[in-house]
């Protein structure tokens, strides 16, 4: 999104991310938005981009097997929308995206000192979603999952 100066417009928001140790073996955090933006008028500037969203991750390392983290979170956002044009100026429609919720999921194993494997389990539900609401739909992506190796030196 290309966030340009409009005279008129008036926005306001607040962002906030809190994160750290729960105890030795479980880590968190916990962040959220809320923005508004508003014409002269009244009317919402900027629709396609979420007006609320809130973020919960977490993970824990299992105390009789120190090498196994497990964890996951969620991604919430409110509904977003944008009037779109016809096609050859034939009015306008409205396209919307309705609220929704991604959660995500990983282990991770620590092999020795230095290496690392982990699998990635992303949109657990296979939520089916727009991530443009204009004139053609851009889905998201769907449940997939993804194995990684890290070796540091």
């Amino acid at each position: 999104v290309a966030y340009i100066g409009r005279k008129g417009v008036v926005s306001r928001g607040v962002e906030f991310e809190v994160n750290g140790a729960l105890t030795d073996n479980w880590q968190m955090t916990l962040g959220g938005t809320r923005y508004i933006a508003e014409n002269r008028d009244g009317s919402t500037f900027n629709p396609q981009v979420p007006q609320t969203s809130f973020n919960l991750f977490s993970s824990y390392r299992l105390p009789t097997l120190q090498q196994l983290t497990l964890g996951g979170g969620v991604n919430w956002q409110t509904h977003i929308w944008n009037d779109v044009g016809g096609p050859e100026g034939n009015g306008t429609w409205r396209a919307r995206q309705g609220s929704y919720a991604l959660v995500d999921l990983f282990a991770r194993y620590q092999v020795n000192k230095n290496l690392s494997l982990q699998g990635n389990l992303n949109n657990l539900f296979d939520k089916e979603y727009d991530t443009n609401v204009a004139s053609s739909v851009v889905y998201g992506e769907p449940r997939n999952f993804s194995v990684t190796a890290s070796y540091t030196f």
